[in-house]
């Protein structure tokens, strides 16, 4: 009677073990129902060895914690998570498990000895609860932490690339304003001196000389004008500051190189179907090899376009180059 008192506290321990072992391991919560399985499914399996043999081998301990492994893997919403932390409970207590087994067996301490004295077999298994949660909890804590430390090192790394960039981004679209501040400076000296020249002509009545110094000055520089204006206007379809940053930051060179430059955006674009740091990025190096090779060229021009349809965005980016040797041509 003794020894039914023992075994039947030894199957609620376990129990009880296995059920906090599984519920403080795993980062998502069970439910009740889950837990008093786990629970029931640990007493019974630990009782019935108890009353039909007293050889808890390796096999006793795989069975008694797969029961809840594959309750998490069949029933659980957090599978995916669950089972690989209950995997590693399963795995250390084995382990555990074996090595008190190995130490017992090296001390002669068999199943003889155990009915002998149901007390240190008692013991024995109150030790083995302990030790067995315990590592399994540290280890998990362990590989956790090393885990979050290392994603949280990962995404650090990640954001002070994307800052890097977005950096470099407001850079180039500074130095944008900046040109275009100084653009703007340029054109309100060069409007003052023509005022100034229109004004001489008027004053000595050289209406000739007034006439040809429009064509010639005047016109060209206003159609510039209207021009750029327009190459600009149609960049306004872009609705991305970024992207239309990096494109009017080349742009700028390109007309004081004397490029001709062309835009073509009919719709309205705003979102694309790639991480827009990762796209200004290449737009920039696409647009400086556009720049380098048309300004190599005899007829300087560059052309920019973008459209869209249901499922993808064009870029397509076209300038003028040098004249390539035949030798690169197959025969």
């Amino acid at each position: 009677m003794q020894t039914a008192v023992y075994y039947i506290v030894l199957a609620l321990l376990w129990g009880i073990f296995s059920l906090v072992s599984f519920t403080v391991m795993l980062p998502h919560p069970i439910t009740r129902i889950q837990k008093l399985l786990i629970f029931l499914y640990t007493f019974a399996i630990i009782l019935i060895q108890s009353f039909t043999s007293l050889r808890f081998s390796l096999f006793s301990v795989i069975l008694i914690l797969s029961g809840p492994l594959l309750l998490i893997l069949l029933f659980n919403d957090h599978r995916a998570i669950n089972f690989p932390c209950a995997l590693l409970n399963l795995c250390v207590t084995i382990s555990t498990s074996y090595l008190l087994i190995a130490i017992a067996s090296y001390f002669f301490i068999d199943t003889i000895f155990f009915t002998k004295y149901p007390r240190l077999f008692f013991l024995y298994f109150i030790i083995q609860i302990i030790f067995t949660y315990f590592a399994s909890y540290y280890l998990y804590k362990i590989l956790l932490f090393s885990y979050h430390k290392s994603k949280a090192s990962s995404l650090k790394e990640k954001q002070l690339a994307e800052q890097l960039d977005q950096v470099r981004t407001m850079k180039d679209y500074t130095d944008k304003i900046e040109s275009l501040y100084l653009d703007i400076r340029t054109f309100k000296h060069d409007y003052i001196n023509v005022l100034s020249s229109l004004h001489g002509y008027i004053a000595e009545q050289d209406y000739r000389g007034l006439e040809d110094y429009f064509h010639k000055e005047i016109l060209p520089t206003g159609t510039k004008i209207a021009l750029e204006d327009s190459i600009y206007g149609r960049l306004g379809n872009i609705q991305n500051t970024e992207i239309k940053s990096i494109i009017y930051a080349k742009i700028f060179p390109a007309f004081k190189e004397g490029i001709y430059v062309t835009t073509d955006v009919r719709e309205k674009i705003a979102n694309y179907p790639i991480n827009t740091v990762d796209l200004v990025r290449i737009l920039g190096i696409l647009l400086d090899n556009a720049l380098e090779a048309s300004l190599a060229s005899e007829k300087k021009f560059l052309s920019i376009s973008f459209s869209r349809d249901d499922e993808s965005i064009y870029i397509q980016i076209t300038n003028s180059s040098p004249k390539i040797d035949s030798i690169f041509f197959k025969k």
